[in-house]
């Protein structure tokens, strides 16, 4: 699998499908070419790795996104895992949350790439997506994803719901879409 670590990713789908085993393979990918890496775990599921933020029960996300986004920031040269992606960085408000729009938007120019995993695609702020190398979409089934992802997908993101456990397809952003499984 070709990841390149300035490049944005999203993995989306349903709980169970496969999202964090992908995450994990990609992540182990580059943990051994690199420790610069920094994970959200949101549920504490990326015990293996260094290198992790585990949020506690009540924490302010708004307040940790401003402060973990400001890090990576003024750090440059790291490769993000944000699991529960849409918690942190919402459709609405629009605007992302201080320091993200850089991360996301010119983050390549200070050596910043990532994976944003969240299991309801249309709940992720778009300026995420839009600026994605590869989307892998594992099984969907909630009419707002599936409309969502007819936008660039067409009728292939009906096929999402009949997709089976670690079965996914990558899209590439340029059109191309790809059935794997895992």
């Amino acid at each position: 699998m070709d990841i390149n670590l300035n490049d944005i990713h999203v993995i989306a789908g349903m709980r169970g499908y496969g999202k964090t085993t992908l995450a994990k393979k990609i992540l182990s990918i580059i943990a051994g070419q690199s420790n610069q890496y920094i994970i959200l775990d949101n549920n504490d599921e990326y015990r293996e790795f260094d290198n992790r933020i585990v949020p506690q029960p009540g924490q302010n996300r708004k307040k940790l996104a401003i402060e973990l986004g400001k890090q990576i920031w003024n750090t440059g040269n790291l490769f993000i895992v944000v699991d529960e992606a849409e918690k942190y960085l919402p459709v609405f408000p629009v605007l992302l949350p201080p320091y993200w729009d850089n991360i996301i938007e010119q983050g390549r120019h200070r050596n910043l790439g990532g994976i944003f995993i969240t299991r309801r695609i249309a709940n992720l702020n778009k300026t995420v997506i839009s600026q994605a190398a590869k989307v892998f979409l594992f099984r969907h089934f909630e009419k707002n994803d599936i409309q969502y992802l007819r936008e660039f997908l067409d009728d292939v993101a009906y096929s999402l719901q009949r997709l089976k456990e670690f079965q996914y397809f990558m899209y590439d952003g340029k059109g191309k879409v790809k059935h794997c499984i895992l």
